[in-house]
């Protein structure tokens, strides 16, 4: 089992390399982080809010309602658009994980419309 001193180095190095994902992303794309936001409250807002999504499951719903989200270079940088989602109280977590492919079926945390 790894160290707590372990897990604090690899939420970290997540946040990290997040935030060098979005930083790329908005030095190509300027705004992007507030477009995608904007594309999850609008898919958001066609969800019941008792349904729990991860972040693949709204990209997913984003694509089929064909909200136009310019592609990031690496998908972390979700990661921005989440926290400006949940800044924005337009998601919120639910508490509960799935596995998700895009991430080699590591759990990932849910969310649900927050408005």
């Amino acid at each position: 089992m790894p160290t707590a001193q372990a897990l604090r180095v690899a939420r970290a190095n997540g946040r990290r390399r997040m935030q060098e994902a979005v930083d790329a992303t908005e030095k190509a794309i300027d705004g992007w982080s507030f477009i995608a936001a904007d594309a999850i409250r609008q898919a958001m807002a066609r969800t019941r809010r008792d349904q729990h999504l991860t972040m693949e499951e709204i990209r997913e719903k984003i694509r089929k309602l064909g909200l136009h989200v310019p592609p990031p270079k690496d998908l972390r940088a979700w990661g921005g658009a989440t926290s400006v989602a949940l800044r924005e109280g337009v998601i919120e977590k639910t508490g509960a994980f799935k596995l998700a492919a895009s991430s080699n079926a590591s759990p990932k945390a849910c969310y649900r419309r927050a408005f």
